[in-house]
């Protein structure tokens, strides 16, 4: 294992639960649980941490015609990070320093994340 893969999976296995995010991290997770949804477009990435400024665009999707299922909160601030969560912050660590193209969440957890890397990367 290289030494970069080794502290990547060290940060893996940092994020257990929300109080070991970053508060970037943090505002990342509300907002997909916030709006449920839909995608984040735009969105830098310094040093792993996303940046959530006035370039990033949050595009919210509703399901209609009956086909939620409501959305679920859980009681707290604080609680066990799920593995989706988990993969994207190491993603984003992987990432460095880059660009978030755009990244899809359902049911408040990531889905689908499509990055691109600065020249200095």
């Amino acid at each position: 294992m290289t030494t970069d893969q080794s502290q990547t999976a060290t940060k893996f296995r940092a994020h257990r639960r929300t109080q070991d995010l970053s508060p970037g991290q943090r505002s990342l997770v509300d907002l997909m649980h916030l709006h449920q949804f839909g995608r984040i477009e735009n969105m830098s990435v310094r040093d792993g941490q996303p940046i959530l400024d006035s370039t990033v665009n949050v595009v919210r999707v509703v399901r209609l015609a009956g086909n939620g299922h409501g959305t679920t909160s859980v009681a707290g601030d604080e609680f066990e990070l799920k593995r989706l969560v988990r993969e994207l912050v190491t993603e984003l660590a992987r990432l460095g320093n880059g660009k978030v193209i755009r990244l899809e969440f359902r049911h408040g957890l990531p889905f689908l994340l499509e990055t691109a890397a600065t020249a200095s990367s």
